[in-house]
């Protein structure tokens, strides 16, 4: 009997599944887009996964009404897109720009060098052998050529170079630095300005506000220049929590960057609610930690209390982001629905993380709202950074939402060059 009745069942769980995610983009269209009310002033980006683009056209509708900047969150980073020596895949990224494109949002590179989410042919030959300088140094030019190459006049901003300095202002230590030297974001910048001349070049980073590691982030923007070797800007990543950093640490590092000529992308953004697991602030993909009951207290959902701290935090953030408008170009969130962060999963693998502005169901929380009221409210000050060059700002335009890409799927593959696909 039961054989019988699973097609009837699964058609009506079929049936409610899509009731539910229409109910939510219902939800979605009543609400003022994001990228209307921030419109006036910079850019509102999200970081889109080809698994969300493949299977969550709910939120891929969601992404396409609220933003206008779309980053691949990690399918331009080397794993990804140079998996052997020569050999490319790019059809994932191509896929999630293809979808920007269509939407009319602007597209984003992250990233050419890090040195995370890399394999190891790129710093060892085939003999296991560390490569030479130059080894390295061919391997980082053919890879930017390749790479930033392929999307000339496509991609509007490039992530050249991520998290190269310590918070001290030290270099990290990484196998760029041991075998090129501090040169070789010298030779990264030179080849992605060689590469992609028409492309907006940022220099990447967290905890910027650091003392040591915003001197350091400086002080490289004064030496490439120096040396007639373009730096368009620099990317604060806003791995943020609930208390950390303050709103006026933030105030004088954006204010330095002004006083210094550099404009800024405030990249990566969510802001965590959960308890920290180690002691130091940060965002190294290195750090796990067990699983423990008091690192994870919202399994359940989030307490109200929580919900308006959330919200109070998105909403001071972003008033100062509108008072520094005139060097903010873009603020990018780091995913667009809690269902979707990195957060669940780092630095304690299998949390319950709330860090963005929609939730689970992909209905807007109160901190998106927060937001709302941040961006088109009054404030005395509103002209006394440059913003009054901004026109139309906070004003909600009528949208509409475009249709999905069914070509996504089929992705157009390199001339000779090998496929990572994995089974979905």
């Amino acid at each position: 009997m039961l054989r019988f009745l699973l097609p009837t069942l699964l058609f009506f769980c079929m049936q409610a599944t899509l009731l539910s995610e229409q109910a939510a983009l219902e939800t979605v269209e009543r609400e003022p887009a994001l990228k209307d009310v921030c419109g006036g002033y910079f850019e509102i980006g999200t970081a889109l996964t080809y698994d969300v683009l493949r299977k969550d056209p709910a939120t891929c509708d969601l992404i396409r009404y609220h933003f206008n900047s779309i980053t691949p969150q990690d399918e331009l980073k080397w794993d990804s897109v140079h998996i052997r020596l020569g050999i490319y895949a790019f059809r994932k990224a191509d896929a999630i720009l293809r979808f920007a494109r269509d939407a009319g949002m602007s597209r984003i590179g992250h990233v050419l060098i890090w040195h995370q989410q890399i394999p190891d042919w790129v710093e060892y030959r085939s003999t296991g052998r560390q490569c030479s300088s130059r080894d390295l140094l061919e391997r980082m030019q053919q890879h930017i050529y390749r790479v930033a190459g392929k999307y000339r006049g496509d991609i509007s901003h490039w992530d050249v170079i991520n998290e190269a300095f310590h918070d001290n202002g030290n270099y990290r230590n990484t196998f760029w630095y041991r075998i090129i030297g501090p040169e070789y974001l010298e030779y990264a910048f030179r080849y992605a300005m060689e590469a992609a001349p028409e492309t907006k070049l940022y220099y990447n980073d967290f905890s910027i506000i650091q003392p040591g590691r915003r001197a350091a982030v400086i002080q490289l923007v004064r030496d490439l220049r120096s040396k007639g070797i373009r730096i368009d800007g620099v990317g604060m990543q806003g791995h943020w929590e609930l208390n950390w950093p303050s709103v006026d640490e933030l105030d004088a590092t954006l204010n330095l960057f002004r006083e210094e000529g550099i404009q800024v992308c405030i990249t990566e953004m969510d802001i965590s609610v959960l308890p920290r697991a180690w002691s130091q602030p940060g965002a190294d993909l290195s750090l796990n930690y067990e699983l423990k009951a008091e690192l994870d207290p919202y399994s359940e959902g989030l307490p109200q209390e929580v919900e308006k701290a959330l919200a109070k935090r998105y909403g001071e953030l972003f008033r100062l982001f509108r008072r520094h408008a005139d060097i903010i170009d873009r603020v990018t969130l780091w995913g667009s629905t809690d269902a979707c962060s990195w957060r669940n999963d780092w630095p304690v693998n299998g949390r319950s993380d709330y860090p963005l502005l929609f939730g689970r169901n992909r209905k807007p929380k109160a901190a998106y709202y927060a937001v709302l009221e941040a961006m088109t409210e009054h404030l005395d000050n509103d002209d006394a950074t440059g913003t009054e060059s901004h026109n139309d700002r906070g004003n909600i335009t009528e949208n509409t939402i475009g249709d999905t890409d069914d070509e996504a799927e089929a992705g157009n593959k390199d001339e000779g060059q090998e496929d990572n696909q994995t089974p979905l």
